[in-house]
């Protein structure tokens, strides 16, 4: 099972302490618009509206997110639809689908976000699917991807 984690979205603080620790939705939101704004999605799927970005917890707190957490956000869901295509396509479709989400190794989701065991184990998963074993990467995909997903 693979756990990737976005754990940017962590606790709650007042507005005035938020751009110390973190980002307010509104900045996280702009975060993933910019980066979003470097990557294509996969035909079928869309970005989502701001309005998907969690901005209150239940109690009623600001949600404050962790730097970086909009970039990796975007990254993942480009990754995400660039695998649904391969995993969906023919044999033709699916090679040109598959290079672009190994892209991902390009990405500061890969880069820099993944912390160590995840990119250890993430990397295998894109390995064997280079490799033509596709059971990995659609498993990591069943689990961790949906078109409502951020």
């Amino acid at each position: 099972m693979l756990l990737l984690t976005l754990s940017g979205c962590g606790g709650s603080a007042d507005s005035d302490t938020a751009g110390q620790d973190g980002l307010k939705v509104t900045e996280m939101i702009s975060e993933y618009r910019a980066e979003a704004a470097t990557l294509k999605l996969a035909d079928g799927w869309q970005w989502p509206a701001d309005k998907s970005f969690m901005a209150k917890t239940d109690d009623g707190h600001d949600v404050v997110y962790q730097r970086g957490f909009g970039r990796q956000a975007a990254d993942r869901r480009w990754y995400c639809s660039w695998v649904g295509k391969a995993l969906a396509g023919d044999t033709k479709s699916t090679g040109g689908a598959l290079a672009e989400a190994l892209k991902i190794r390009e990405t500061y989701y890969y880069t820099t976000a993944l912390q160590a065991e995840s990119k250890t184990f993430f990397e295998d998963v894109l390995r064997r699917a280079s490799l033509g074993d596709l059971g990995p990467i659609a498993n990591d995909f069943q689990q961790n991807c949906d078109k409502e997903s951020i």
